[in-house]
C-alpha cells in the first residue's frame, strides 16, 4: 500500500511519498520551519503574493529545491485564483513565477506536465494539495483545491485533462490529497451547506451538522468525486493532518486570520 511519510533533510521537515520518489517522482510538502522569514511569516514561507520579503521567501524556494536536488531555475508557479483552470506546461514554462509572483502562469490552480526536472508548484495555508502521477505514462499534475476549486471539480478536471492530452488511463492514475483544514475545524455557514448538497447530492459522510453551521470534510469529498470517475480506492492516498489544529507544523489562513505564510506542494520527474 502505498503511504505517505513525514521525512527530514537539512533541517527541513517535509512529507512526502516515498513509493513516488524511489521511481523517480520528487514530491513534498512543505512544514513551516527552518527557513529565513520572520514575524507571522516564521519561518520557510514559500509564497511570494503574501507580503513577504521577497528574498527570504526566494531564498526559502532555493533551500527546499536544493533538497530535492531540482533547479531552482526551472520551477514553475501559478497565480492560484481558486478556479478551475488547468495549464498543461512545456519547457516554455520554465521558471514563470519562481522569483517574480507576477510572472507566474495566470488565472490558474493545476498543473501538468510530462517534460523532466521542470518542478511544478503550488501554495497553501489550510486549502488541499492534490498531486497526480501516471506512472505508465509518466505524467504528473498538482491541483490547489480549496472550498472553490473542490465545488468547480478541479481534481476531477484534471484528470480529465491528464486522459484528454496524454492518453491518461484511471486506471494508472495515483493520487496524493495533502494536509489541509480537515472537516474538524472547517465551519460552514447553511448556505453554502445547501450548495454543497446540491452539488454532491450522493456522497456520504461529507457534512456534520452543528448548531449555527455544517462541517465540511473537503478532503473525502475530493476522495469521492475521484472516486466517481474511476480512481482507484488503493490508488489514493490521504494526509490526514489538519493544518488549523497543527500550526506548530503548518501555516493556517482560518486560525492565524490571514496573516501568515504558505507551505508548498512540489512534483518534478527526475526522468
Amino acid at each position: 500500500m502505498i503511504k505517505w511519510l513525514e521525512e527530514k533533510q537539512q533541517d527541513i521537515n517535509y512529507i512526502t511519498i516515498p513509493e513516488w520518489q524511489e521511481e523517480g517522482i520528487a514530491n513534498l510538502f512543505t512544514l513551516r520551519h527552518s527557513g529565513n522569514s520572520e514575524g507571522v511569516f516564521a519561518s520557510l514561507n514559500m509564497a511570494l503574493h503574501v507580503g513577504d520579503n521577497a528574498e527570504d521567501v526566494i531564498n526559502n524556494r532555493k533551500k527546499v529545491l536544493d533538497i530535492c536536488d531540482l533547479n531552482f531555475a526551472n520551477l514553475v508557479c501559478c497565480e492560484q485564483v481558486h478556479s478551475d483552470s488547468i495549464c498543461i506546461v512545456d519547457s516554455a514554462g520554465r521558471g514563470k513565477g519562481a522569483t517574480c509572483f507576477k510572472e507566474a502562469i495566470k488565472g490558474t490552480d493545476a498543473l501538468i506536465t510530462s517534460i523532466p526536472n521542470l518542478p511544478l508548484a503550488t501554495f497553501y495555508a489550510d486549502c488541499f494539495p492534490i498531486y497526480f502521477y501516471d506512472k505508465v505514462h509518466r505524467v504528473i499534475a498538482i491541483a490547489h483545491s480549496g472550498w472553490k476549486g473542490t465545488i468547480k471539480d478541479i481534481g476531477v478536471k484534471t484528470v480529465a485533462k491528464m486522459i484528454s492530452h496524454f492518453n491518461c488511463s484511471v486506471n494508472d492514475i495515483q493520487v496524493f490529497i495533502g494536509p489541509g483544514i480537515q472537516n474538524c475545524c472547517f465551519e460552514i455557514n447553511k448556505g453554502l451547506a445547501k450548495e454543497v448538497l446540491y452539488k454532491f447530492p450522493h456522497f456520504k459522510g461529507i457534512l456534520l451538522a452543528r448548531e449555527k453551521g455544517f462541517l465540511w470534510d473537503l478532503p473525502n469529498t475530493n476522495r469521492q468525486a475521484l472516486l466517481k470517475i474511476g480512481i482507484k480506492a488503493e490508488n489514493i492516498i490521504m494526509c490526514p493532518l489538519c493544518t488549523s489544529c497543527h500550526t506548530d507544523k503548518f501555516f493556517s489562513y482560518r486560525k492565524e486570520n490571514g496573516n501568515t505564510g504558505r507551505m508548498a506542494a512540489i512534483i518534478s520527474l527526475r526522468y
